[in-house]
């Protein structure tokens, strides 16, 4: 078995495998804006598309709590996802745990534009 070594470089990680390195695409930044106060960068990039749960077809929330505690407020699960990987495994999980084969995984590229509330 080959080994594997770690070097950080560039916030990316680069693997060496038998001398030949990989690393992780950088994305591409559609828009970038700086806070001068705090020095901190939002970037905006570009996604292959959205990734979503379905439950039979349709779209789906997940809420979770307890069921001993009334005054819980409830939580919910992400079910969309900029990553096909993530929703894939969120999927498979659901899928076990409910004994179906029903959570599929969507990829959403396109729709259609709503009015920002303004």
């Amino acid at each position: 078995m080959p080994s594997i070594k770690y070097n950080y470089f560039d916030k990316y990680i680069y693997i060496k495998l038998i001398g030949v390195f990989m690393s992780r695409p950088k994305p591409t930044v559609l828009l970038s804006k700086k806070d001068d106060k705090t020095y901190k960068v939002e970037e905006i990039l570009e996604a292959a598309g959205v990734f979503a749960i379905f439950y039979k077809g349709s779209p789906i929330n997940i809420k979770w709590g307890s069921e001993f505690v009334d005054d819980s407020q409830p939580k919910y699960r992400k079910t969309f996802f900029p990553s096909e990987a993530h929703a894939q495994n969120l999927a498979k999980r659901l899928n076990e745990k409910f004994e179906t084969s029903d959570f599929v995984v969507y990829k959403l590229d396109s729709g259609t534009p709503l009015k920002p509330n303004v």
